[in-house]
């Protein structure tokens, strides 16, 4: 946090961009700690959680890609005048 606020980023765009990146990172293979723990809950190989799990992985990723670059969509609200 420190060396986003030295280099001027917005810290409520900062905390939402790595929120949804770890989300995206607790999904996918290899280190997705929600993948696994989703797999052995419910039973199913990871191959089947993998394929089941690519269009909302891929959504996310598009979502990612938009807040990123676009951060009006996520700092809009906190930005309004209060009042």
């Amino acid at each position: 946090m420190p060396a986003a606020q030295a280099l001027g980023i917005d810290l409520i765009h900062f905390g939402i961009v790595l929120a949804v990146n770890l989300t995206v990172a607790g999904m996918t293979p290899p280190f997705g700690a929600m993948m696994f723990v989703s797999t052995s809950i419910t039973g199913t190989k990871i191959e089947d959680y993998t394929r089941d799990a690519l269009p909302y992985i891929g959504q996310l990723i598009i979502c990612l890609l938009l807040i990123t670059y676009i951060p009006q969509i996520v700092t809009f609200l906190p930005n309004l005048p209060s009042g």
